[in-house]
């Protein structure tokens, strides 16, 4: 209907995302909290735990979940330093060139 509406074809999002193969370690953990930090990076909130819709909350919290949360604290030791690198890393220029493949 809103393509019909603005005579748009395709999906929404048509040409707008990209993606890139997570090839190590290092860059999954730049990248979980690039994705995390983005809501303070794009001034929605001061800190990324005042932001309900990522992933953050479910990866500290104990409640079920559907995600890999072992997996992905034992990329930062434990929940605490999951919690100091989302609090400290928030200067994510040097990653953002590296997100997406060229086509």
């Amino acid at each position: 209907m809103f393509n019909n509406l603005q005579g748009r074809t395709g999906t929404l999002f048509e040409e707008r995302f990209k993606r890139k193969q997570i090839t190590d370690d290092k860059y999954l953990k730049d990248l979980v909290c690039y994705i995390n930090n983005n809501p303070v990076k794009h001034n929605f909130v001061k800190d990324t735990k005042d932001y309900y819709w990522t992933s953050y909350h479910s990866h500290i919290s104990k409640k079920d979940t559907n995600i890999k949360r072992d997996i992905v604290i034992d990329m930062f030791d434990d929940v605490d330093n999951f919690k100091y690198v989302h609090a400290t890393k928030s200067n994510f220029d040097d990653i953002e060139d590296f997100l997406f493949e060229e086509n």
